[in-house]
């Protein structure tokens, strides 16, 4: 197979965002790939609710503290500008832990302002059961038709942390070193939730946490997710604006997503433009579908890999090179931490690319993934600029997903890089297994026990597809 050099997949690449727009590549709401303003609207997926319990699992143990007190007086100000009559049907319960000893306390906030309703010892907010006790008491003593749970701290994404690289998921509670793993925010979503009885939304008010892997790890106990795919800013989401737009929380768990997609969107073209910042809503309902259909492209790709060997790898490897990713080729720690891409921006170029440096089947089925992405997407924001590869800047977009195919990431390693597009095959594997999480050692027990487990990884075909691209006699490493 003939492989495509790096400059020609590049004006590959500028065909597809500049020539092909709305049939292949992401597009604003009534076209284009870009942002252009227009309002977009949500159908709801569940009935609008008399009443909404709000929990803020707010983990400043660390060096956020001064973005905690700026977002909770910014959730008292848009409580506090609402409608009273939604005001009164939103309990905000914040669960706070501060880098002080003892300074952990359950807030409500409400337009009267921030009562401080108990004290507990020192949280240690790492600790799955910190935050199934805080379900609980929120549900024991604000029950209401909806609950919303929304997770503030640091965040690394589906990454879960091993004995040898200490890595991080969410909040990372400096105190006592330790963080919530995936598997375990999902077990204590499960002891309070149910397929048949969700948590209305889970949000991810931290880094990189908009990515396949975690939303499929939520799908059985939440109906929609708002997460970010690429780093926030320390100022996180305008929780002003959410809260004093109380009729949308309660007028339906997509609602309430899309609010945040919106409100995030507002913030950044006001006070933040131009660095590629994302947010997106997802309908968790949709996620077996994504499953399917990436497994679908998995299999394609790895059956050409087997066929074709280093061409066809490296070939991929370009694709990669060219997808919107959010991770710098030339900085280690992201290369090992974050190694995430756009899935429908790997998708758009792997289609484009049909015929050429990759087969039909490998088209059609990155297709199907786009589709299946698109109808998983509720509401999806991008801003332009930020990119980490300068060669391919971000492109703005907004809309539904059936419009821009946006809104997710995946893992996909790329090989260590050494300078000037030159990448060191021999210590691929070290790189991959240094990962952990996407390789044997997810399924291990190890010092985290089960806690770094991902369903993703177990049910998907692209951890089967990533193992085979890192096969120690793979053809790759000699290029």
């Amino acid at each position: 197979m003939s492989v495509k050099p790096f400059t020609a997949l590049f004006f590959l690449r500028l065909f597809l965002v500049l020539a092909l727009g709305c049939s292949v590549t992401a597009c604003g709401n009534g076209g284009g790939n870009h942002d252009d303003g227009n309002p977009v609207t949500t159908t709801p997926l569940d009935p609008a609710a008399s009443d909404m319990t709000v929990m803020i699992y707010l983990n400043a143990d660390n060096n956020l503290g001064y973005f905690a007190e700026e977002d909770m007086n910014e959730m008292l100000r848009g409580m506090q500008n609402a409608e009273s009559a939604t005001a009164s049907a939103i309990n905000l319960i914040v669960l706070y832990d501060g880098n002080s000893p003892g300074d952990g306390r359950i807030l409500r906030i409400s337009p009267a302002g921030r009562k401080t309703l108990e004290s507990p010892a020192e949280q240690n907010m790492g600790d799955p059961e910190t935050l199934s006790d805080f379900i609980d008491y929120c549900k024991t003593n604000y029950p209401a038709d909806r609950f919303a749970l929304i997770l503030w701290d640091h965040g690394d994404g589906a990454r879960a942390a091993d004995a040898e690289d200490g890595s991080r998921t969410i909040s990372s509670d400096a105190t006592s070193g330790d963080v919530l793993l995936m598997n375990e925010v999902q077990q204590a979503l499960g002891a309070h939730f149910s397929p048949a009885e969700p948590l209305g939304l889970i949000g991810f008010d931290a880094c990189l946490m908009g990515t396949a892997e975690v939303a499929y790890e939520m799908k059985d106990y939440a109906r929609t997710m708002a997460a970010s795919m690429n780093l926030e800013p320390g100022a996180g989401w305008d929780y002003e604006a959410i809260f004093e737009n109380g009729d949308q929380i309660l007028a339906g768990s997509s609602n309430f997503a899309a609010l945040v997609v919106d409100t995030y969107r507002n913030w950044v073209r006001d006070n933040d433009d131009n660095n590629g910042r994302t947010m997106s809503a997802i309908d968790l309902s949709r996620l077996d579908a994504l499953r399917f259909a990436v497994d679908g492209l998995a299999n394609v790709m790895r059956t050409n890999l087997v066929a074709s060997g280093a061409d066809h790898w490296y070939a991929a490897e370009l694709a990669r090179r060219m997808t919107e990713r959010y991770y710098p080729d030339n900085m280690t720690s992201y290369i090992e931490s974050s190694p995430y891409v756009d899935l429908g921006d790997l998708c758009n170029v792997l289609i484009a690319g049909a015929g050429d440096s990759f087969s039909d089947a490998a088209s059609s089925a990155a297709q199907a993934v786009r589709t299946a992405l698109g109808n998983a997407v509720i509401r999806a924001f991008g801003d332009s600029g930020g990119g980490f590869n300068a060669a391919i800047p971000f492109t703005a977009y907004y809309g539904t997903g059936a419009s821009v195919h946006r809104g997710l990431s995946i893992f996909f390693q790329q090989p260590p890089y050494t300078g000037d597009y030159v990448y060191d095959f021999a210590r691929w594997t070290e790189y991959y297994e240094d990962n952990g999480w996407y390789t044997g050692n997810v399924f291990s027990e190890g010092s985290m026990g089960n806690g770094g487990q991902l369903d993703f990884c177990r049910d998907s075909s692209w951890k089967t597809f990533m193992d085979s691209v890192f096969e120690s006699d793979h053809p790759a490493y000699n290029p």
